[in-house]
Formats: C-alpha cells, structure tokens, sequence
C-alpha cells in the first residue's frame, strides 16, 4: 500500500512563508523537508480537508492560493482514518464542494489534485474511472476502491461524481508490477461523520444535476488548492 504523498527534501517552496509578510523575528528558518499533497475547500468559513499523512510531522503547513503560500492551522487530525481538519483565518472560499447524498459501486468518478508539485505543470489535474469496489483493502469500510488513476502529491483531494460532488477524499494506491489502477479513497460516509464529530459545517446536494466535464473541472479550480507541509530545522 503505498501513501500518495510523503516527499523528504522536495524543495518547491521558498523559504518565506505566511499569511502576510513576515516581521523580523517571525522569518521562517531553513528547511530541511518537506512534502506536498492536496486539500480542498468543505465550506465558506476557511476549513479545508487534506489526508493526515499530507501533514504529518510539520512545523508549517498552508496551501498555494493564487500561487501564493498561506499558512493554516490544523484543527483535527486522524491517523486512522486519514483525514485532518485546517483552517484559514483569512481564506474564505465561497464556490466551496458539496458532498453528494448517494454511492454506487461502478458510477464515474473524477480525481482531482496536484500531483508531482513543482514537476508537472501548476495547473490542476483530472482523471477519470468508476467506483470499482464499496470497500477497501481487506474489506476495509471506510475506503473505496476507484480505477481513476491518481499519483503523489493527489493525496487529499477530492473524487467526485458526474455532478462535481463530493463521494471521497484520495488516499492512497497499490504498486506492483502486476497491479493497474487499484486506488483508494475515504468513503464520504465517513468523511462526513469526521466532519460531523468535529462540528464542521458542510453540505450535502441532492438535487444536483449532470455537468459536462470541463465545467466540473472549471469548479474544482476555485475549490481545491495545493497542500504543503514544511519540517524546520
């Protein structure tokens, strides 16, 4: 099982990093690791959910928005089940997602993130698949198994529906040279009861219409940002 997202000694951020400009004594020091993954937007009061392993072990984390760094707080955090909670104090992201009311084993689904930070191009990636399994691996109930493709750096993004809701946060895959497209999300399900259990507004759509494509896509763009995680020296 390999975790979507753990780079040691990436080296795509700058040094300084804050919400505003940093005063003298708030400089940020050198780095000597970091890692990158994906977040998003869950309402318009500056929560935003990644993977917990997207921000493990950080003195500093924050998301790109307008390809600028802003800090965030972590508010909650689950190894379990892989997901954590931040916030922004001054970030309010009104077009934020919605998660959608129903789940099926073979509806399509569409992952959304930033894989490969600083190597590939900084604009979101999509990629597309069906629900293949209403459970994960060893049966597990809190993931599904999805065939979109998704890479390091998707860790904590959003796989959605044909109507650009929410049905599961990315997560991790299996690497064989025998496999091909086993990966996994966190059920929305248990998203939300996270969310719920941490008193965290969301929505959930049930009257949602069928999108084309680059309108879902066009959507995710003001909703899901880059997640980095800086550890100081």
């Amino acid at each position: 099982l390999n975790d979507h997202c753990n780079f040691k000694d990436f080296g795509i951020l700058q040094p300084s990093i804050s919400e505003e400009e940093p005063k003298p004594d708030e400089e940020i020091k050198p780095k000597i690791s970091a890692s990158s993954g994906t977040g998003f937007a869950v309402n318009s009061n500056g929560y935003f959910l990644t993977n917990a392993h997207v921000i493990s072990d950080c003195d500093i984390q924050g998301i790109f928005y307008g390809d600028k760094p802003k800090r965030v707080s972590i508010v909650a955090r689950n190894d379990t089940l892989d997901l954590a909670i931040l916030k922004s104090s001054t970030l309010k992201i009104p077009n934020y997602l919605r998660f959608a009311s129903t789940l099926t084993t073979g509806q399509d689904v569409y992952a959304f993130g930033y894989p490969y930070l600083g190597e590939l191009s900084k604009e979101i990636k999509v990629t597309d698949g069906i629900v293949s399994s209403l459970a994960g691996l060893k049966n597990n109930p809190s993931r599904i198994q999805i065939s979109a493709p998704i890479q390091p750096g998707n860790s904590g993004g959003p796989v959605v529906d044909n109507k650009g809701l929410v049905i599961g946060v990315a997560v991790s895959g299996l690497i064989g040279e025998k496999i091909q497209n086993i990966n996994f999300a966190i059920k929305k399900d248990n998203v939300l009861g996270y969310l719920s259990k941490n008193r965290i507004p969301f929505e959930v759509e049930t009257s949602a219409q069928t999108q084309q494509i680059p309108n879902i896509v066009k959507k995710m763009k003001d909703a899901v940002f880059p997640v980095f995680c800086f550890k100081q020296n």
